[in-house]
């Protein structure tokens, strides 16, 4: 069991495994953010343009 904890701990610390879970994070809330706006855009009758227009008008 003890070896395991080491074993753990010094997968915890590397530097790849903190760059990993941030991009699989930052996917995540991406993916989050899509089924949003989905979902809003399906409860109103041309809400997706809409939604559409505003994000590329705010973008630009």
């Amino acid at each position: 069991m003890r070896a395991q904890f080491f074993w753990g701990a010094d997968a915890i610390s590397d530097p790849e495994f903190f760059a990993d879970t941030a991009y699989f994070t930052k996917q995540q809330i991406m993916q989050d953010h899509a089924s949003a706006i989905l979902a809003q855009a399906n409860k109103s009758q041309g809400g997706l343009m809409k939604l559409v227009d505003t994000q590329i008008l705010s973008e630009a």
